[in-house]
């Protein structure tokens, strides 16, 4: 659908090519205003097919054969499409006062292995650990903040509505699990929350049983689950089973802290269980289509 109205497009169209085509055209028609962009890319992504090779190739990947070339050529396809979202903005003369928000909504898959600074991190989609949960969450906003800020705070996707609210110059909604962080973004607070509660129950439909199901709180060091599992993050980022603790003193303070909090927090009973091997039918399954040979 397109404005409204039902479009077909050719199997050899990409279609992150049509979605960021969309955007640029959206961004032309309502440049003389205030507008709203929420620009899900598609890209990187496996394909929903599941067929043997999994990750697709781009307009600028398609002699890519191996996991490794395929994803990296997704993900500078994704920075060239992101290009020309700015470059836009830019060519308009709209940079100074439009907020970019760049966000990634899970861990990478299990299959990629990225580098980050020295370290060679595997994916952790689909796990409650750091490699699972901790992803891109850039902004940029030239006329209130600074470049070049790396923040070492706790924040989530549910804080991006109450920012952006309050960027607005409105009020932030009462009752939002989110928090604003414009002062954590402008220097007035060094941290908007203490700890970050979440709760884990990945479905593969609305009314599908979750395949796991768990609750957990942490801060910047520890990390407590509802069955009691409490981790040193410093000391065992990857929560391999062994419990030890670099200051016993300080893990027994941070475990009581977090178990409070977690006991007072409103959150429904864990739900039923199934396995992930069950099969399912997508309902609206989006597929990511190659095109069949790049001009």
């Amino acid at each position: 659908e397109e404005n409204g109205s039902l479009t077909r497009f050719c199997d050899d169209e990409f279609g992150p090519d049509l979605a960021n085509e969309y955007t640029l055209d959206f961004i032309q028609r309502k440049k003389d205003g205030p507008f709203f962009i929420l620009y899900s890319m598609l890209l990187p992504h496996d394909d929903l097919r599941l067929e043997m090779s999994k990750w697709v190739r781009t307009p600028d990947s398609m002699e890519a054969e191996s996991t490794k070339a395929r994803f990296h050529g997704m993900m500078t396809y994704a920075d060239k499409l992101i290009g020309k979202i700015v470059a836009a903005i830019e060519s308009e003369g709209l940079t100074e006062n439009t907020i970019i928000w760049l966000v990634g909504d899970n861990g990478t898959h299990p299959e990629i292995a990225t580098r980050v600074g020295d370290q060679i991190i595997q994916g952790g989609k689909w796990t409650t650990i750091n490699r699972g949960t901790h992803v891109p969450f850039i902004i940029k906003w030239p006329a209130k903040l600074a470049a070049g800020q790396q923040l070492d705070s706790l924040v989530e996707i549910m804080d991006v509505f109450p920012t952006l609210a309050s960027a607005l110059g409105g009020p932030v909604p009462a009752g939002l699990d989110g928090e604003n962080l414009l002062p954590l973004m402008t220097g007035v607070a060094d941290e908007v929350r203490d700890a970050i509660f979440m709760h884990y129950a990945p479905r593969h439909g609305p009314n599908a049983l979750p395949w796991v199901h768990t609750r957990f709180i942490f801060d910047k060091e520890y990390k407590l689950y509802h069955d009691g599992r409490f981790y040193d993050l410093k000391a065992n980022p990857n929560e391999m089973p062994i419990y030890f603790y670099r200051d016993h003193k300080a893990a027994l303070i941070a475990f009581k802290k977090l178990y409070e909090m977690m006991q007072n927090i409103d959150d429904p009973a864990l739900p039923a269980i199934t396995s992930p091997l069950n099969p399912y039918e997508r309902q609206e399954a989006v597929y990511l289509n190659e095109p069949a040979r790049c001009r």
